[in-house]
């Protein structure tokens, strides 16, 4: 039966049933559907008869989208509903709001569903190797937390390393398997840049982090940074100026190499790949790697590690694939720095056996050496004079060291006999009055000496570039000159020889050796060497071996060899610039190094007697006074009597109060074996506190002994700061109670103040 719905004047559609005429009416639709088609939109055809009945019929398109089953009867057929025209607009504005509101459902079932996704996913990373290596993919962050984590398990970083700097953020990492424990190692690969590496180890209870880049085209160049803000940060070596903490420092992206190397000379003759921060981490980088450094560059807070071949002086022999650069460095995470430190001297530095050392050194130690070095034109009697002066003065005799000055010709190893006519009688005549004699030598070779022809026939010296022929220089003279190759043996056999042959011929005790000197461009071994500054280490082997007191200017990784590391080229200066400021940092860092045994520079620098100031001479002597060895050229006579007193004073301190307190600090504490160095920073002994890790003009001898002396010009206070423990004032013979400053002290000048823990 079909329903139709009539139009009133107040258009309500009407429902009648007309069963006499439902055959007339359905002739009349028959008629009107033949000539009715679908509209475009699918929506439903509508007739209006002359009556104003509307017919609504569904077309296929409206039965198909909407599905209605109130269109249908209960045999399925399409029922006919009664419409007004004037209710399609309102219809259609229904069907924009709902077209609207579920393209805006859709939107946020997209989002919701990336940022569940995206938080699972971190959720999963974290719990899969977020216990051991906390690392973020999409910003690269490597977050370094402190070995101990707190009961709620919140972690406190103390170092953040932004990685793969040189990889553009929008390029995203592959994993790459290691085939190992997933919760302690991580391996990610970047298509077209690098491949990173990072493993997680327990070292006696330490955290340690390996981390390793491997660049996967010739151009990428691992880059690294950590913030410096985290702490303070010690070590690398001798800089220009030199700074305590490093983070006071501002240094360019430079080739991490050690001085004299064509390159500006960033860095001094005595260079570690070795770093330590205040909170407890140590951060040491491989030998084999391309290494650039920069510190605070552009005042950015950051220390950034490069590892890069090209336009570099490093050899390109070691890298793990011909075409690529890397970058390989651990850090590791203890207790507190000292925890940490004392670490890294047992497992990651060459191991300071300081008490074997000192036997080998105790008459270094004890007495102080004597220089002819700025003394004018050397001759035998000015030596045996200079000798004479000493003993006349009433100083101790020890060793007396004659400067590079002394041969003929450089290389050859002969002495000069316009200079010394007699070098026996001389010899003989410093012994008898209880001198020990010293000679200094530099690493060149003259081209005009008889050893460099020898030399240039038997392959002893470094080559120059093509591994042709042998590489020249220029010596500190400036004189053309080559340079010993320490990595071939019959090199080094031939010049210890010649080194023992002198040594036993004319009753020589000691030698110094200068810096390494200028390589040539280019320089070829015998044997290829992983660095640059592999040759400094060679070199300190190959002297260390005559079984002798020997002084070096310049070393690397030698921290276990029985040597005095004399500071570099020390200036008559109260600054930094390699100044009298500049021996406490330069002790200190050298000490984090692993460095026992130091000579703070000649007293009062480099200045000759007409250019020497006294104030400053006496202020750097009190200083040397608590360092393991004092040297002096310009003579305490020589200005004056007032300064002969104060000379002899600190002299005998040094040899009553710091060297018992080395030789306790050493035997007493059982350092056979690993030994940490006897200078070190106020922090050793407090390594929690925030004001000791600062203090760079202060420093321990052992850990009961503070030193505390006048660095500035025309002062007689200085305000002093006490970590914790009670202080016994050896000045004013008193007791401080710290941690505290003790504001304007005074401090004369034939002074030093000093402190003695007592408990």
């Amino acid at each position: 039966m079909l329903s139709t719905k009539k139009k009133d004047s107040g258009s309500n559609l009407i429902e009648e049933e007309n069963d006499e005429s439902e055959k007339e009416v359905e002739k009349e639709n028959e008629s009107k559907e033949e000539n009715e088609t679908p509209t475009a939109n699918g929506e439903n055809q509508a007739d209006v008869d002359n009556e104003g009945i509307t017919i609504v019929v569904p077309t296929l398109g409206s039965i198909n989208a909407g599905g209605d089953a109130k269109n249908k009867d209960t045999n399925g057929d399409i029922k006919a509903t009664k419409e007004s025209p004037k209710s399609a607009k309102p219809r259609k504005k229904r069907e924009y709001k709902l077209k609207a509101f579920v393209g805006i459902l859709f939107v946020f079932i997209v989002i919701a569903v990336i940022l569940i996704y995206h938080f699972y996913h971190e959720q999963q990373y974290l719990i899969e190797i977020g216990r051991k290596i906390r690392f973020q993919e999409d910003t690269r962050v490597l977050h370094i937390d402190r070995i101990n984590v707190n009961e709620d398990n919140v972690r406190d970083d103390i170092l953040l390393g932004n990685l793969g700097l040189n990889i553009p953020y929008h390029s995203l990492p592959s994993k790459c398997s290691l085939e190992e424990d997933k919760t302690t190692e991580l391996c990610l690969k970047w298509k077209y840049y690098a491949r990173l590496e990072i493993k997680y180890e327990v070292l006696g209870g330490n955290k340690c982090y390996n981390i390793s880049w491997e660049g996967l085209n010739p151009l990428h160049e691992p880059k690294d940074c950590f913030n410096l803000d985290s702490g303070h940060w010690y070590g690398m070596g001798e800089l220009d100026p030199q700074m305590w903490p490093l983070e006071k420092k501002h240094i360019k992206l430079s080739p991490f190499l050690s001085g004299r190397n064509r390159l500006g000379d960033r860095f001094g003759q005595v260079l570690e790949r070795y770093l330590l921060q205040s909170q407890g981490a140590v951060l040491v980088v491989d030998y084999d790697v391309p290494l650039h450094v920069s510190l605070n560059q552009n005042n950015d807070s950051k220390l950034c590690l490069h590892g890069r071949f090209q336009d570099s002086p490093f050899p390109e022999i070691n890298r793990t694939r011909t075409d690529t650069n890397f970058l390989r460095y651990r850090i590791c995470v203890g207790h507190n720095a000292r925890k940490v430190q004392e670490f890294a001297l047992q497992s990651l530095l060459p191991t300071p056996r300081s008490n074997n050392n000192y036997n080998i050194l105790k008459p270094m130690i004890d007495n102080p050496v004597w220089t002819m070095t700025h003394r004018g034109e050397l001759k035998q009697d000015k030596v045996l004079d200079f000798a004479r002066k000493i003993k006349e003065n009433d100083f101790h005799s020890s060793y007396l060291e004659i400067s590079d000055h002394w041969q003929a010709v450089h290389g050859d190893l002969i002495f000069d006999t316009s200079k010394f006519p007699n070098i026996s009688m001389l010899s003989g005549q410093l012994k008898t009055m209880g001198f020990k004699l010293a000679l200094w030598i530099h690493p060149f070779v003259n081209v005009e000496s008889k050893a460099f022809v020898e030399g240039v026939f038997k392959n002893y010296w470094v080559r120059g570039p093509n591994n042709q022929v042998s590489g020249l220089t220029l010596s500190h003279d400036d004189e053309v000159a080559a340079v010993l190759d320490p990595t071939n043996g019959d090199a080094t056999a031939w010049f210890q020889q010649k080194l023992g042959d002198l040594a036993q011929t004319y009753g020589i005790d000691s030698f110094t050796f200068g810096g390494k000197g200028l390589l040539p461009a280019s320089p070829t071994f015998e044997n290829p060497l992983s660095d640059i500054d592999y040759y400094t280490k060679l070199y300190a082997d190959m002297v260390a071996a005559l079984n002798m007191p020997v002084q070096l200017e310049a070393a690397s990784r030698s921290q276990h060899l029985p040597i005095v590391i004399k500071m570099f080229g020390r200036q008559t200066n109260w600054g930094y610039n390699f100044g009298l400021k500049s021996v406490i940092p330069t002790a200190l860092a050298l000490s984090v190094l692993g460095y026992s045994f130091v000579i703070p520079g000649i007293i009062g620098g480099n200045a000759d007697l007409n250019t020497m100031d006294k104030e400053l001479y006496i202020r750097w002597m009190e200083v040397a006074a608590f360092m393991p060895v004092m040297e002096f050229s310009v003579a305490p006579w020589e200005l004056d009597p007032e300064t002969v007193i104060i000379a002899k004073d600190m002299i005998n301190k040094h040899k009553t109060v710091v060297v018992p307190r080395i030789q306790s600090y050493l035997f007493d504490l059982n350092c056979s074996q690993i030994c940490p160095p006897i200078i070190q920073p106020l922090w050793w002994i407090a390594p929690d506190d925030d004001t000791a890790q600062t203090i760079d003009s202060e420093f321990l001898v052992g850990e009961t002994l503070l030193v505390a002396p006048i660095l500035e010009k025309s002062k007689k206070t200085r305000d002093i700061y006490f970590p914790k423990g009670i202080w016994r004032d050896e000045i004013q013979r008193n007791s401080i109670t710290g941690p505290k400053w003790m504001k304007n002290y005074l401090v004369e000048l034939n002074q030093i103040a000093y402190f003695t823990m007592v408990s």
